[in-house]
């Protein structure tokens, strides 16, 4: 049978969606190994009672899944932590640590017709942190999805494609993966 390994981010759990994912995916031979993070568990107390997301406790959580050299997909809600975290946040993060993915990066959204323009467009930042935001989505192979709706039928699709593995891409992963 076939494995598949997916990191989702969202606040939101999506355990029931990626359950009946999982069932789908398991009747075509395919067997879907998930890891759900909920970037809500990284967030710290200040001494001023503000509430802070913890960047590198959230790298490490990251880091810490078993199969994260051995990814297959990484998907990301776009609203995570309001004025704090969103979903272009997290794909730089990810992108830290894993420079070189080269597989499919899903960004979802209830609202994902806002998504582009919150990218393009946030207020107080310069055109240069535009530009890097942009060059960051250019470097993946990023599938936007409307979090509702056929959502789970549109992610089981593209988990269930064969992955695009070169030679270049197989020894890329394969020397990556070494500590």
């Amino acid at each position: 049978m076939a494995q598949r390994h997916l990191i989702l981010i969202d606040e939101q759990s999506q355990e029931s969606r990626l359950n009946g994912i999982v069932e789908n995916l398991h009747k075509e031979g395919i067997e879907l190994i998930y890891k759900e993070i909920n970037p809500n568990d990284y967030v710290t107390r200040q001494e001023d009672g503000d509430l802070v997301f913890d960047k590198e406790l959230f790298k490490q959580a990251l880091t810490e899944v078993p199969f994260f050299h051995y990814l297959d997909m990484f998907a990301t809600d776009y609203n995570l932590i309001d004025n704090q975290l969103k979903g272009i946040d997290v794909l730089s993060i990810f992108g830290e640590l894993k420079p070189s993915f080269g597989k499919k990066v899903v960004i979802y959204s209830a609202h994902i017709e806002s998504v582009i323009q919150d990218i393009l467009m946030r207020e107080n930042e310069s055109f240069e942190e535009q530009v890097s935001r942009l060059k960051l989505l250019a470097r993946y192979d990023v599938e936007y999805m409307k979090s509702e709706g056929e959502f789970g039928t549109k992610l089981k699709g593209l988990i269930a494609k064969e992955p695009n593995m070169s030679i270049d891409n197989q020894l890329s992963e394969n020397l990556l993966a070494i500590d």
